[in-house]
């Protein structure tokens, strides 16, 4: 697999500069919504319930098939030709800008990355600060964890469970597009502030303005459900720990959920950044 996804990377490297972003662009989309989606309007996401015990599948039926991407997301990542830096979408860059912040009261900064697959995050991270003095814990599915070990033996700065700390504090708080897909999140984020650190960051999951819901994804082998979280309720619940809302920042890139009333039609997600009150 990966030396096709380089014969085609070296082809498209050598088309003109109009068709290479094309191409990409291509490769994106069939890549998120599958080659289907050209031709048939198929959603993404399909119905509106209110627990994930309602939705017929779970994140366990692919759990195999996501440590595997991790891998492939991490050794997979496009560079800029003039710096060899990678190249980030979908607010990853929102990470080393926080650590950079945050870096200037704290060292060493101790960074809980929830969801965090194979360290996809920690690489963009040392190479967007090569000298940065932390700590990075990953949490994620045991699957993901025993695939991503390996590729990391020789960093002492980044370590792989399969549960979240019971006993510890982090400077930081970080999940990229994995808080949807707990059965309990707002738990799970009342959690997070628990280890009191200076900053939540919350990036690439789905927020409504309006009540929240569980829908159905579908762009897997296999269905599983995801939460749309509630916006004021989230922001409620963080205040009501010490922290303020200080970015709410939208996504370009959309799903489709033509098949979605007006109320439940959420095709963005959203990036969140919380800071403590007390810090």
């Amino acid at each position: 697999m990966a030396n096709f996804r380089d014969l085609v990377e070296s082809v498209v490297d050598r088309l003109p500069w109009g068709l290479r972003k094309l191409a990409r662009r291509f490769a994106s989309f069939v890549d998120v919504h599958g080659f289907s989606a050209l031709f048939v309007s198929k959603p993404t996401f399909r119905g509106v319930y209110s627990s994930f015990t309602d939705v017929h599948g779970s994140v366990d039926l692919v759990k195999h098939e996501l440590a595997s991407a991790s891998v492939t997301n991490l050794t997979s990542v496009r560079s800029d030709v003039a710096t060899g830096l990678p190249l980030l979408d979908q607010h990853r860059e929102l990470l080393p800008a926080t650590v950079a912040l945050l870096a200037t009261r704290r060292h060493p900064l101790t960074i809980l990355d929830f969801g965090g697959a194979a360290g996809i995050d920690f690489r963009i991270l040392l190479n967007a600060l090569p000298s940065a003095d932390v700590t990075y814990c990953v949490v994620d599915l045991p699957e993901v964890c025993e695939k991503a070990r390996p590729l990391w033996s020789g960093e002492s700065r980044i370590s792989f469970q399969s549960a979240l700390p019971e006993q510890a504090t982090f400077d930081l708080v970080y999940s990229w597009s994995a808080i949807h897909y707990v059965s309990e999140p707002l738990n799970l984020l009342r959690r997070f502030t628990q280890y009191r650190p200076l900053a939540i960051l919350i990036v690439g999951s789905p927020f409504t303005s309006g009540k929240a819901f569980v829908r159905e994804q579908l762009n897997r082998s296999k269905p599983f459900p995801q939460w749309v979280l509630s916006l004021p309720e989230v922001r409620d619940m963080f205040a009501s720990c010490g922290y303020r809302l200080a970015l709410h920042a939208v996504h370009e890139h959309d799903y489709n959920v033509d098949g979605y009333p007006t109320e439940y039609r959420v095709p963005n997600s959203t990036s969140l950044l919380f800071l403590s009150n007390d810090r």
